[in-house]
């Protein structure tokens, strides 16, 4: 295998141990919490930064991609990049790593408060994604077209060994968008309402276990499940779903921060967050399954467009450096207003 050697100028302690040369090689990383609707955002970024040192010459970025538990093992070791993408959960580890961003801001309203700490922007949105609910036209009774209210209206065939709905809890706080489609959906009337696991699950775990046929009528899931499900249904591997698209909130957004002290590197990072929400690379995320943070629209596909429709609404989210407790908290809530509990929907009220 062939050995590169990087120029060895003013070391910056990295994780791979390359040594990045004063202003010219800027690490990346993409601490991916959720996953890109098709293909891989780090995949993105990385086409992204070799079209950005073609037009910087001199200039090169290294993308690395990290788990969140990569990531703590790096800080907490001393290592740290120049700028870094991340979502909801990892946030509040970063709050005293980033350098307040002071380039423009091109994204909308709702997304770049989101990325705001004690009013000064730390990080930027550059793409984001949605929530969406699935079910298979058998377990949905004639005459019933929304799925949300399918759920506490009764609509949805049940058994008491079948669940109404499943998802994966472990990043996100994706009931909030449920409640979002409906403040007064309640699902006291269901048999089992919900998959036991949906605070432990993974995304995936949740989209197999709907694909599966036999454990959940319903599925909360993703840009990524939904991508799933229309490849299942154009191989002829599943049945057609039904689909309903759920706006008015999203907490799957991707954001970049800086940590980069250097002045030279942090003027690139400025740059290159700059680039990154420019409307001709947002046009671009649809190759991924991503939709823009500008409110724009970008895609074609009809699905896709019903799709960014939704999500070009008012938008509610979570501030992306809210801390792991909090988001718990939020959960709770969550399931306990969707449960009937009249005051955790009055502490939602700021998210639904």
């Amino acid at each position: 295998m062939p050995i590169f050697l990087l120029p060895t100028v003013a070391h910056q302690r990295i994780p791979n141990g390359i040594g990045q040369a004063s202003s010219n090689f800027l690490m990346l990383w993409d601490v991916e919490t959720t996953e890109a609707g098709s293909g891989s955002l780090s995949g993105f970024l990385e086409k992204r930064a070799l079209n950005f040192e073609k037009a910087n010459k001199g200039i090169f970025i290294i993308v690395k991609k990290l788990t969140p538990e990569q990531l703590i093992l790096q800080l907490e070791n001393g290592y740290l990049p120049d700028m870094i993408s991340f979502g909801l959960g990892v946030g509040d580890m970063l709050v005293s790593k980033l350098i307040p961003y002071s380039g423009t801001v091109a994204v909308r309203r709702e997304l770049a408060e989101a990325g705001e700490l004690d009013g000064r922007q730390q990080a930027v949105a550059w793409s984001m994604g949605g929530y969406v609910l699935a079910a298979r036209d058998e377990v949905v009774q004639e005459g019933e077209g929304v799925l949300s209210r399918a759920l506490s209206s009764g609509q949805v065939r049940q058994n008491k060994n079948t669940y109404s709905l499943t998802l994966g809890g472990v990043n996100n706080v994706s009931l909030l968008a449920l409640l979002n489609a409906d403040k007064t959906l309640q699902t006291g009337s269901a048999i089992n309402p919900f998959h036991p696991n949906i605070h432990s699950q993974t995304q995936y775990e949740a989209y197999a276990d709907f694909v599966s046929s036999v454990a959940s009528n319903i599925l909360l899931g993703s840009q990524r499940d939904y991508s799933r499900l229309l490849n299942r249904e154009k191989a002829g591997s599943m049945e057609a779903c039904t689909y309903e698209f759920l706006g008015g909130f999203s907490d799957i957004v991707n954001y970049m921060g800086i940590t980069a002290s250097d002045t030279d590197k942090h003027a690139v990072a400025v740059k290159f967050i700059e680039y990154l929400t420019s409307a001709s690379v947002q046009a671009l995320l649809p190759s991924i399954g991503m939709f823009s943070v500008n409110g724009l629209s970008y895609h074609t596909e009809e699905g896709y467009r019903k799709y960014e429709k939704a999500l070009s609404e008012s938008l509610k989210t979570i501030n992306v450096f809210t801390s792991a407790s909090r988001i718990n908290e939020l959960k709770e809530l969550s399931l306990s207003a969707l449960k009937g509990q009249e005051s955790a929907l009055k502490a939602l009220s700021n998210y639904c």
